[in-house]
């Protein structure tokens, strides 16, 4: 088995629900077509929210509030708070519930597949140290100008704090396709640290489209009587260095999405 799955997930008061899992469920076929024949054969798609303070789409969804935005979707609660089916026709997608944080820093941390949220303005040390507490897996969020300078150096201490398994970076679609590479994302590989990728679509209308344009696979099997512990275990124990998958847009196309984040509102 693998598991394509987009790992930064945001949903949004502004979007089409139904259009944005429509997005999701396509984007991340072809994401796994990419991939080769044998992973598209046998993968299951994944999807982990990273929702910020004041959206709280997974409770809902799980509380069955949004059932008439869904279109053709259905909600398959699973027993274990955390984790949900998401079903259409015979396909079916696993979506987890999960957070983002702005830490003191400014520097954007995700703790994937967890309950609970994590307060804004704590330091990243004691932002990874929640998530953890609250079971979740902490991501380092590569964004727009956070890795650069002084948080640039926030950022290296907490790859030299880390062990494997303890923390992960994220990638996003955000990166400019000629941005090179971050060496903080080199480093954590030599490391044994693991980078996963992610979509991260913005705050407005018509970012539903990017969902899983951005992917990660992984060469692992997800329990589906108990994904959300399933999961965990996959992201925290990740032995091999996960593929990433999908492409990234140029600058002027990332310049255009960061105007309209800016110039609409949620």
């Amino acid at each position: 088995m693998a598991i394509v799955a987009d790992t930064h997930v945001h949903l949004y008061k502004c979007y089409d629900l139904n259009l944005a899992f429509s997005e999701l469920f396509r984007n991340l076929d072809r994401r796994a077509a990419e991939a080769g024949s044998v992973v598209q054969s046998r993968a299951v798609k994944a999807a982990f929210l990273a929702e910020r303070q004041d959206c709280d789409f997974f409770e809902n969804l799980e509380n069955g509030r949004l059932d008439g935005q869904l279109g053709e979707f259905k909600v398959d609660r699973i027993a274990g708070h955390g984790c949900m089916r998401i079903t259409a026709k015979d396909d079916q997608l696993f979506l987890f519930a999960g957070r983002q944080s702005s830490t003191l820093e400014r520097i954007e941390v995700l703790g994937l597949a967890m309950s609970g949220t994590v307060p804004d303005g704590l330091t990243a040390f004691d932002t990874i140290r929640r998530i953890k507490d609250l079971g979740g897996v902490p991501v380092v969020a590569w964004a727009f100008g956070k890795w650069l300078f002084g948080r640039g150096k926030v950022v290296r201490r907490l790859v030299d704090a880390f062990k494997a398994g303890e923390i992960l970076l994220g990638d996003s679609s955000m990166r400019p396709a000629i941005w090179p590479e971050p060496g903080l994302m080199k480093l954590a590989r030599r490391k044994g640290i693991a980078v996963v990728a992610g979509s991260d679509p913005l705050p407005f209308a018509g970012e539903e489209q990017m969902m899983a344009s951005c992917a990660t696979i992984f060469d692992a099997n997800l329990d589906t009587l108990h994904p959300l512990v399933s999961a965990r275990a996959i992201l925290a124990g990740v032995g091999s260095m996960p593929a990433v998958s999908g492409g990234r847009a140029g600058v002027l196309d990332v310049l255009r999405r960061r105007r309209g984040a800016g110039a609409k509102k949620t």
